[in-house]
């Protein structure tokens, strides 16, 4: 069954873009409508409409402060043959969007007779038919709008909830008091009085491919023939509910049926099976969205968040939960979030959520993820269950079958250079997994101070570190000992994060600052001696040119975000200079071109990178780049300017200088570092003579320089 126009109601996690520099993933709450056209779904919410693209995930925002978009909730959409959209608000009219305007359509200037609307429908001759609240039904024909309601027509109530034309070509129109059937000029009304549907409040109808009319109510569900009435009921079937809000039927005439609480159920024309929170993992029982993509994917959306059927598999849409907990990406740059609903892969611009029901996870909360040499994944539960995938397998390791309890409180794994696994936790000191063997380290067998950990690391000589216990410890010969930095107490502040750079100097974040240690010398940085606007450091890392990027959460905006530290100068992003989601910053990671990933306590996920974040075809592009190269400039001779074409394989340093014939500088048209790819720079010369130019670039130890023509 083809459809023509396609639109829900829902909550849905994905991405939001601000700019070129960031990108935010986030759960988006409260978005009552979506719309497939083309590459791009979009989705409607309160004083909102956003634009996503399905093969990246990147969001364009409209609103009221950017575009013409009004303070009002976008509920409903739906596309034309032109590829427009029009929008059905409540309380803001019909909205008219190509794309790049929006155009309004209200009672104040124009003939349709509500300004809150209910539903859509786009038919094949070009008209909109418009469902409002409580002015009836207004059919629009490009020029004018031409309405109905109680007191001009048959229509049984002003509220129209539904709108549907069936393979017969008849119109369907669902109320709160009935369906009306338009058959040319002909209306028919059906109600409980005059026909088999068992409730009169109409919310939802639709037509399969043999003819059947379904109607959804809020006792269950009524199909019509023709000439039979056949009442579906779910009542006696557990959780199951009747409260039906939406139906659907998919190109494989399966009919779904949407409730308030009792999940999704499904009918193949045969029986009916339902879905929910503890059978497929979803994200919600109360659902009021779904829509199946042109690909076939069916996305069902309801308070909590999107879910997906795929080959009869479901998962989540994007992030199952705003809070992160971890974040760790492989060298493959497969990214790994650790959020409490679920393990989150990202890999290239496909996602995954692993969850208790469709993996082998036996807890849905991830306490931290860890990436081992053999690119196996270590994630730690909050119920304190160890648990390995191996791209296949997952085995779980917990009091059974370990050394471990329930009530261990793990923080951090860290795998070391002979494989062994390390595990900080807050209650049990240090546990060490050998691949046999399960090692205890507490206060009673060690010189830690307590048994308070919080974070576990391996340094460049493979020695391996344990932050906490009010101090810092270093595995020497088969036990701990003790570290005191120049005579520097540890206790300065208890370091919840230790992190070695390329020269293998210590790194220790605290909640009182940041200590830098080269073995020899130290240096606490603090609110009183650096760009840091607080003290509080959860997370620590590094970057390809050994800056140090820096993780901080505050209860104060100003406080909260985090900083990069290139030995010399400071650099702050927090929320009164940037677009962050939160000032709980809780981890950092950066991936293989230089995008900063970054989780929040609460707020999601963001990608940041100063220099423009390196897109997914950026990095497909980017993986077959593997040298150095400047193209001669096009045009040449040129007059007034000219673009400059290269590619670096690395982050670098990238300067762009102009010259004349005499090595005189001209003008410098690149300094910064810019990730591996592809670039262009153009060179206006309109203020310069004519002549021959050089341009020489530098990028890390590749310098390159060619020449140029300028004719007037």
């Amino acid at each position: 069954m083809k459809k023509h126009v396609l639109f829900l109601l829902l909550c849905s996690s994905f991405i939001f873009a601000q700019n070129d520099n960031w990108k935010h993933f986030k759960c988006l709450e409260n978005v009552y409508s979506m719309g497939e056209n083309d590459n791009y779904i979009y989705c409607g919410g309160p004083q909102l409409l956003t634009k996503i693209n399905k093969e990246t995930f990147e969001f364009t925002e409209y609103n009221n402060t950017n575009s013409s978009f009004p303070e009002f909730a976008a509920g409903i959409i739906v596309p034309d043959d032109a590829g427009n959209l029009w929008i059905g608000t409540y309380g803001g009219g019909l909205m008219f969007f190509n794309g790049v305007t929006f155009t309004t359509y209200s009672t104040e200037n124009s003939g349709i007779s509500d300004n809150s609307i209910t539903s859509l429908f786009y038919d094949s001759d070009g008209r909109l038919w418009i469902g409002t609240v409580e002015h009836g039904l207004s059919i629009y024909n490009g020029t004018s709008f031409q309405n109905y309601n109680m007191t001009n027509s048959v229509l049984p109530n002003n509220r129209v909830n539904s709108i549907i034309k069936d393979i017969n070509g008849s119109y369907w129109i669902g109320t709160d008091e009935g369906v009306v059937k338009i058959n040319g000029a002909n209306w028919t009304v059906f109600n409980k009085q005059n026909s088999g549907l068992n409730n009169n409040w109409v919310r939802s109808i639709v037509s399969d491919d043999f003819g059947n009319i379904w109607f959804g109510t809020p006792d269950g569900i009524d199909k019509y023939d023709g000439s039979t009435w056949v009442h579906h009921s779910f009542t006696g079937l557990g959780n199951w509910s009747n409260d039906i809000g939406v139906l659907f039927i998919d190109n494989s005439n399966n009919v779904w049926a949407l409730s308030w609480g009792g999940g999704v159920s499904k009918f193949d024309g045969n029986s009916w099976v339902n879905y929910t929170i503890d059978n497929a993992g979803l994200l919600s029982n109360s659902l009021s969205a779904i829509v199946q993509l042109s690909n076939n994917d069916i996305w069902i959306g309801g308070t909590e968040g999107i879910n997906t059927y795929i080959d009869n598999m479901w998962s989540s849409v994007g992030l199952p939960s705003e809070q992160i907990n971890d974040i760790k990406i492989s060298n493959s740059n497969v990214k790994w979030i650790a959020t409490t609903n679920g393990l989150v892969k990202i890999d290239g611009n496909k996602w995954f959520v692993y969850n208790s029901l469709n993996s082998g996870l036996p807890y849905n909360n991830i306490r931290c993820v860890e990436i081992d040499d053999n690119n196996n994944i270590w994630v730690a539960t909050l119920t304190n269950e160890l648990v390995k995938y191996d791209g296949t397998n997952w085995t779980v390791y917990n009091s059974t079958n370990s050394n471990l309890t329930s009530s261990d409180g793990i923080m951090n794994i860290k795998v070391d250079a002979e494989s062994k696994v390390w595990i900080a936790t807050y209650y049990r000191g240090i546990k060490m997994f050998d691949g046999t063997v399960w090692s205890l380290y507490d206060k009673t067998n060690s010189v830690f101070h307590n048994n308070t950990f919080y974070d576990i690391e391996v340094d460049k000589e493979k020695n391996v570190w344990a932050a906490g216990g009010a101090s810092l410890y270093k595995f020497v010969e088969g036990g701990w000992v003790k570290v005191t930095i120049n005579n520097t107490p540890i206790g300065w502040g208890s370091p919840n994060k230790v992190k070695f750079d390329e020269n293998n100097n210590m790194w220790l974040g605290s909640n009182n600052g940041l200590l830098f240690y080269d073995g020899q010398n130290n240096t606490l940085y603090n609110t009183y001696n650096s760009g840091m606007n607080g003290n509080s450091i959860y997370d620590l890392e590094f970057d390809s040119l050994n800056n140090i990027w820096i993780a901080a959460s505050s209860f104060s905006n100003s406080f909260g975000g985090f900083y990069k530290f290139d030995g010399n100068d400071w650099e702050v992003y927090n929320n009164l200079n940037s677009p962050i989601l939160s000032y709980y910053v809780n981890n950092i990671d950066i991936d293989i071109y230089g995008n900063i990933w970054i989780g929040y306590a609460f707020g999601g996920l963001s990608v940041f990178n100063k220099n423009g974040i390196v897109s997914i075809d950026d990095e497909k592009e980017s993986a077959i780049i593997t040298d150095y190269v400047v193209e001669q400039n096009y045009p040449n001779p040129f007059n007034p300017s000219t673009t400059i074409n290269y590619q670096i394989p690395n982050e670098s340093l990238v300067t762009i200088k102009v010259y004349d014939v005499l090595g005189k500088e001209i003008t410098t048209l690149v300094n910064e570092n810019k990730a591996a790819g592809k670039y262009s720079v153009n060179f206006d010369a309109k203020n310069l003579a004519s002549g021959v130019y050089l341009y020489m670039i530098k990028a890390g130890n590749y310098i390159n320089t060619k020449k140029m023509m300028l004719i007037r």
